[in-house]
């Protein structure tokens, strides 16, 4: 006896040819003298058939020679799975039954297991069906096979324009430039896409600062603010301004090092004013940030240069830059068509607007704590509590985050001017004049050893807390350091 799967198409299977030989005599042709069938074997005792197939059952009886009366019966046991008719078995729907022959009492059995066909793939969605992108962004998308049963091989991605978008076999897209591409997945001859727009890289959103007078400093009433804070004076700010809504980002900064062609000794030409005079000369714009992995003060959420190119660290694309140095601020500012702002326009914008000087310019202006900006959240300020106070329960984040991630704007629109990183000023630093004098656009000195930096930092140390976060919290720092906390903003003219 034998057993076999088969799935064969209909083709086939009516053209299968008994192999054994079946002495059929008809009843009226009775032999006294001939054995009766004492058995009957069916060649096969199980197949499987898809939904449509037919197949031809083949038997053999014994002895050989043996007389029977009648025609074998062929019998099912279920004809919702299967009929058969003279051995020729079709599959009418997918289960199992029993397909049966008899001759003068003797039978076999054959068990018929009956699949459905395998669907074909009838569309490929893409998810989501559209996106936008910055340069360096990267998006993980999906393909759905429908419908659900039907059986393929392997989804294959591609893009229209490499140049503007890619994609790898898992379907990950990186944004590679300004433009328009369609990320197809093909399964066979069935595809789906998804359209992304890669959005210029070059132009970060602006907010509109106008012209006006503050008081710029610390007043002597505010707690817990230092000496090069004051004596606060007025400044008279003439002309309205646009500044970038968020601290540039490791993209948009990839971008201009790319476009600019610099390599991976981080040089270029930058042009700044020093002791009155225009200066050119060549200067180190930026560190790769992973001069900094498996140090205790790791900090690698830079860019990284690999093959011939500046890319965002994964994941950080929309981290505000690092390690950036003051030339590298200038630089960037320079080829976006604005300019680093002075201290003065800094603080102005920070202050948001504000009638009074507060500590904070976002909230009430009094009080900055968990939530409301990137910083060293075991120090918290609130002014009526008396300034400054330690939480040794919270937990800082300990490294910058995307620009936008507070709710948290000021009167202007500006976002994460406390905290998250800190961000270089055009000018050199020097203490304000014990004269508190009222000042028009002030620009700082002429020269000096170090430049003007403002805005507190994610770093988590006893050195940087809350009270760093403050409106009129000065610092400064040599402009050639890489710091790990440290980028920018830009202003451009009205």
């Amino acid at each position: 006896m034998k057993n076999i799967v088969i799935c064969l198409k209909r083709a086939l299977c009516t053209a299968i040819v008994p192999v054994f030989a079946v002495t059929v005599l008809n009843g009226c042709n009775n032999d006294d003298t001939g054995l009766p069938v004492s058995g009957i074997d069916l060649e096969y005792h199980e197949i499987t058939l898809e939904v449509g197939d037919t197949f031809k059952l083949d038997y053999s009886v014994s002895p050989d020679g043996a007389v029977f009366s009648s025609d074998p019966v062929w019998e099912s046991s279920d004809n919702s799975v299967a009929v058969v008719e003279d051995g020729t078995v079709s599959a009418t729907g997918a289960g199992e039954c029993i397909v049966s022959v008899s001759i003068d009492g003797v039978s076999d059995t054959c068990t018929v297991v009956v699949t459905m066909q395998p669907a074909s793939v009838e569309s490929v969605l893409v998810s989501p069906a559209s996106a936008s992108l910055s340069f360096g962004e990267t998006l993980q998308l999906t393909a759905s096979v429908l419908p659900e049963d039907a059986v393929w091989d392997v989804i294959v991605w591609s893009s229209s324009d490499e140049s503007v978008a890619s994609v790898d076999e898992n379907g990950l897209v990186s944004a590679v430039s300004e433009g328009e591409a369609s990320i197809t997945a093909s399964v066979g001859g069935v595809t789906g896409e998804c359209i992304v727009e890669v959005r210029d890289a070059t132009s970060p959103e602006t907010v509109d600062i106008p012209a006006g007078v503050f008081m710029m400093g610390a007043p002597i009433t505010e707690y817990n603010a230092y000496t090069n804070e004051y004596p606060q004076h007025q400044v008279t700010i003439t002309g309205g301004f646009s500044m970038t809504k968020y601290e540039i980002t490791n993209a948009q900064y990839a971008f201009f090092l790319n476009e600019s062609g610099i390599g991976q000794d981080a040089t270029g030409d930058v042009t700044y004013i020093d002791n009155g005079t225009e200066v050119t000369g060549s200067h180190v714009l930026i560190a790769d940030s992973r001069i900094w992995a498996g140090t205790p003060n790791e900090s690698d959420y830079g860019l990284h240069y690999e093959n011939d190119r500046w890319i965002p660290a994964e994941g950080c694309e929309n981290y505000p830059v690092t390690y950036v140095t003051w030339f590298g601020a200038v630089a960037y500012a320079d080829w976006l068509g604005g300019r680093l702002p002075t201290e003065a326009e800094w603080e102005y914008a920070c202050r948001g607007g504000q009638e009074e000087s507060l500590p904070f310019g976002i909230g009430d202006g009094k009080r900055l704590v968990e939530g409301m900006a990137n910083y060293n959240t075991k120090f918290y300020y609130d002014a009526d509590m008396g300034g400054q106070y330690r939480d040794d329960t919270a937990e800082p984040i300990g490294h910058p985050v995307e620009v936008g991630s507070y709710p948290y704007p000021n009167g202007y629109g500006l976002y994460d001017m406390h905290g998250n990183v800190l961000e270089w000023c055009s000018d050199w630093f020097a203490r304000y004049d014990d004269s508190a004098s009222a000042e028009t656009d002030p620009t700082g000195p002429l020269s000096g050893e170090y430049r003007v930096v403002r805005g507190g930092t994610f770093t988590v140390s006893d050195a940087w807390d809350a009270v760093s976060c403050r409106t009129a919290y000065r610092m400064s720092s040599a402009p050639s350091y890489t710091l790990m906390n440290c980028g920018l903003r830009v202003v451009f003219d009205e």
